[in-house]
């Protein structure tokens, strides 16, 4: 419809713009973030949704640059939008041992959009 933010084409994007290396996350973080604080947080959050399985990291795999910031502005698009849902690989990344800024941010993230 006329109007509306594509979230799962911008996701989808997202997703094979990081997979090819023709996207830096620090580079487009700032703008989801204003996307979300202008009112956009439940299209933000959508596409965030679509595109974060293939950004986080594998197993054993480092994150990479500027995960955490996406990962921060993925918590506050879900909480602004009382978003629920199961992110994969969300939950392995959360569970990493130690005081990672990816691995704390990914564990706010679940603790927002697991069910209560």
């Amino acid at each position: 419809m006329l109007g509306e933010l594509p979230a799962d084409d911008l996701g989808r994007a997202l997703e094979q713009l990081f997979r090819l290396d023709a996207v830096k996350l620090n580079r487009i973080t700032p703008t989801l973030e204003e996307l979300t604080l202008s009112g956009a947080h439940t299209e933000t959050w959508a596409m965030l949704a679509r595109a974060l399985p293939a950004l986080l990291p594998a197993a054993g795999d480092r994150p990479a640059t500027g995960l955490a910031d996406l990962l921060a502005v993925a918590v506050k698009a879900a909480a602004l939008a009382g978003a629920r849902a199961d992110v994969p690989g969300l939950a392995e990344l959360a569970a990493r041992k130690g005081r990672s800024r990816p691995a704390e941010e990914a564990r706010g993230l679940l603790q927002t959009i697991s069910p209560a």
